[in-house]
């Protein structure tokens, strides 16, 4: 029997498929090796899961192979190693299959090499059209590239900056700002964004938004990536919009100033400190000029940050030279000094060392009042924004002026009529004094003869009335009638005169307690003519003097019961409602015979009858309003002819009661 191992050594095929197992074994981990070092190195590739079956795969089927070429020298050592290997070949492969059944779609849907490079060649072209300057560098601060926009912005072309550190773009003093920006990118990777100052290639300062963010190559930050903008002409408009708010700012502070009548000059120098912020002005001036006069005066002089008030100065010097017919002619106008020779009136702006002057007037209805005048030493200085600033301003000071006159008048005319009502005062004190002094003989002079007509009279009546017919009698009863209604009239006169004299004293008044003692007074008439008057209580307590409301009451009360048809017995309510807030509304309602609603106001002036049927003085409800509006009260009616009459008191409460 012939030996099958020792035979197959002697075949050449045999030993040419060891030979060709042995090479894919060592193809299979070479392979597997190198997809190891590929995965390793490059972290970013798509799919690494099936990269790393696929290395175990083909590691198992190369380690399957070595196993078959040992086995063909050792057969009976290596079967259960074998069978391991195998198996665990055959299991990668079929993890590696699915894998490859799940990525090949995805796969196939990626961009294809010439695809990238083509997106890449349109990313060149917007990096390289861009408007903003994009500038890569590596992590040393060495410029890599540098776009159009770049070149526009800073001046250098892309030759002269790659390779040169972006230190080149530090202002002075601030030659490692941009390398502190890198070093802080290597510890804190993150975009951050800075506003600052570059220099060109000429050296000059420029605003730039700069924002900075970290580049990536295989995961490894390799550089950073600028992005500079002008920012120039934002800062500009930023610069414009706050002297416009500042503007804005100021002139609202000048309408409050105006409205708290601030002096002028106070409002002036706010206006020159503004436009002082605004531009290179050498001398700032607010004039008042008198032509006809030969004079004007300078309200404020801002001269090197000074202010020098109320200078008075002479036109006369130059009022016939052409610079007076310039200032003469529009509203605004800038002039050049230099024109006008050795004038000694401008010989404080060329101290100043001002050769440009802007005169602004001050106008208001046609007629100059003043000027603003801002001294410059050169005319770039007024541009169209500076000079809008000055005629708006020179608005304000013309209305500052104006109003300045205007309360100066208002003050004076205050004056006159303070004079005129301490004249009018002392005149009245005159009359007071007369009318007191009239009170004094009615109440003495006149009534004492009254009193003997009204004594002999009665006595005639009393003690002659015999020896007098008829007629005679009725002549006598007429006479006492008379002088009786006389004295009532005197007396009422008196009443009223005394209310608009007197000094009231108010205070808290139990309004109950006055009323009761008024009808305990009255409770004789009150029964003689069967009269009825009913409380509403409790009343309340008001604020007045009690005088006059026993006075006021006591007439009220007494019209009503007076004032009702023949026959017809009074009825009267006093009663009380809450009112305005502070106040309080008693109210005297009765069935009397009522007063037209038209005569309402006419019924309480001095001396108003509307019904001479009833006796009386026409005083009481005059004496009425007078008495209520000195305790600060109102007073009315509610009344129909025929229907009775409703009067209503209207009288504050004491603080200590009001809710």
């Amino acid at each position: 029997m012939i030996d099958p191992v020792l035979f197959s050594h002697r075949i050449p095929i045999t030993r040419i498929n060891a030979f060709s197992d042995a090479v894919i074994a060592l193809a299979y981990v070479s392979i597997s090796l190198m997809l190891t070092y590929l995965v390793k190195r490059r972290r970013d590739l798509p799919f690494p899961m099936l990269f790393l079956f696929l290395m175990g795969a083909l590691f198992a089927c190369g380690t399957v192979r070595v196993i078959d070429v040992w086995a063909f020298w050792h057969p009976s050592l290596l079967g259960p190693l074998s069978v391991v290997a195998r198996g665990t070949a055959a299991g990668l492969s079929s993890l590696a299959a699915v894998l490859m059944f799940l990525v090949i779609p995805k796969a196939i849907g990626m961009r294809s090499p010439s695809e990238l490079d083509l997106e890449l060649q349109k990313l060149g072209g917007i990096v390289a059209s861009s408007n903003e300057a994009i500038i890569r560098g590596d992590l040393n601060g060495k410029i890599e590239k540098w776009n159009a926009a770049a070149e526009r912005l800073y001046g250098y072309p892309e030759h002269e900056v790659i390779g040169k550190s972006m230190s080149i773009l530090d202002p002075p003093h601030h030659d490692l700002q941009l390398t502190a920006i890198l070093n802080a990118l290597k510890h804190n990777p993150r975009t951050v964004h800075y506003e600052t100052r570059h220099v060109n290639r000429s050296r000059d300062l420029i605003d730039v938004a700069f924002s900075v963010s970290p580049v990536y190559e295989n995961a490894q930050l390799v550089g950073a990536a600028m992005i500079a903008r002008d920012n120039r002409e934002r800062l500009r408009l930023l610069d414009t919009e706050r002297r416009y708010t500042k503007r804005l700012e100021l002139i609202h502070r000048l309408d409050r100033m105006i409205l708290e009548r601030e002096p002028t000059n106070t409002c002036a120098k706010l206006i020159l400190e503004f436009m002082d912020s605004l531009g290179a002005f050498s001398r700032m001036t607010v004039v008042s000029p008198w032509f006809e006069s030969g004079k004007y005066i300078e309200l404020i002089d801002y001269t090197n940050g000074k202010f020098t008030e109320n200078t008075e100065r002479s036109w006369l010097p130059f009022a016939d030279t052409p610079f007076a017919a310039t200032f003469q002619q529009g509203s605004m106008h800038i002039v050049d000094l230099s024109c006008f020779g050795d004038i000694p009136e401008l010989s404080p702006h060329k101290i100043a060392g001002s050769r440009f002057v802007c005169h602004s007037k001050m106008i208001v209805r046609g007629e100059v009042i003043g000027s603003l005048n801002l001294a410059a030493a050169t005319a770039d200085v007024f541009t169209e924004e500076i000079l809008d600033h000055i005629r708006e301003l020179s608005v304000q000071l013309a209305v500052l002026i104006q109003q300045e006159s205007l309360w100066k008048k208002i003050d004076q005319h205050a004056v006159e009529l303070e004079e005129k009502v301490e004249e009018r005062t002392r005149e009245l004190k005159e009359v007071n004094s007369a009318l007191e002094a009239f009170s004094y003989s009615v109440s003495h002079d006149l009534r004492a003869p009254l009193r003997t007509m009204q004594g002999f009279t009665e006595a005639l009546l009393e003690d002659y009335s015999a020896q007098l017919d008829a007629t005679g009698q009725d002549y006598a009863r007429r006479i006492a009638e008379g002088a009786g209604r006389l004295d009532r009239l005197i007396q009422d006169l008196l009443r009223y005169n005394r209310i608009g004299q007197s000094k009231i004293d108010s205070c808290a008044v139990d309004l109950g307690k006055i009323v009761d003692e008024i009808l305990e007074g009255l409770a004789a008439d009150l029964d003689r003519q069967g009269a009825k008057v009913n409380i509403d209580d409790p009343l309340p307590v008001v604020l007045g003097h009690p005088g006059t409301l026993s006075q006021v009451f006591s007439n009220l009360i007494g019209n009503a019961v007076k004032f009702v048809r023949p026959g017809q017995k009074s009825l009267v309510r006093v009663k009380t409602e809450p009112s305005a807030k502070g106040t309080v509304r008693i109210w005297v309602e009765d069935n009397g015979i009522g007063i037209e609603p038209k005569h309402k106001d006419r019924v309480f002036q001095i001396f108003e009858r509307l019904d001479a049927a009833y006796s009386g003085t026409g005083i009481g409800l005059a004496i009425v309003r007078k008495g209520v509006e000195r305790m600060g009260g109102q007073v009315g009616l509610i009344s129909q002819l025929g229907e009775g009459s409703r009067f209503w008191v209207e009288m504050p409460k004491p603080a200590e009661v009001q809710l």
